[in-house]
């Protein structure tokens, strides 16, 4: 199941990140991409950030500096400890990994509350997280 842009891109505006730094447009496809196939923590520099810099033709490391900067200002602009729900999840600066992980896991809860997810979508869906 995809998940629509528009839930996503509303929770990064939520948290503080401007639509207008290029870090927030490979934080929303970095958490469609990981929210459809999960990816280890630890792959994320080898598997997401390469297909993020193809399909916006830049680097990978130019998406990682990106993606670290709006979280930089994310967390300056203190809208995250504001927040009333993402902010018991949110505790501290997190890097890339962490804040995607954390988010796709918020919003998996969300699909899952609401019903956004058949049963047998989402054995498959939390299945493929879990390996």
């Amino acid at each position: 199941m995809r998940i629509p842009e528009s839930i996503i891109h509303g929770m990064l505006v939520r948290i503080g990140m401007s639509p207008e730094y290029r870090g927030f447009h490979y934080f929303m496809r970095a958490i469609t991409l990981q929210f459809d196939t999960p990816f280890p923590g630890r792959q994320m520099m080898t598997a997401v950030y390469p297909v993020i810099a193809a399909e916006m033709n830049t680097t990978p490391s130019r998406v990682e500096r990106c993606m670290r900067n709006a979280v930089r200002i994310a967390w300056e602009n203190q809208r995250v400890r504001r927040d009333r729900v993402l902010s018991a999840i949110i505790t501290h600066r997190m890097s890339n990994s962490q804040m995607i992980a954390c988010l796709v896991m918020y919003l998996r809860t969300q699909a899952e509350m609401h019903g956004l997810f058949s049963d047998t979508e989402y054995r498959k869906t939390a299945a493929g997280a879990q390996e």
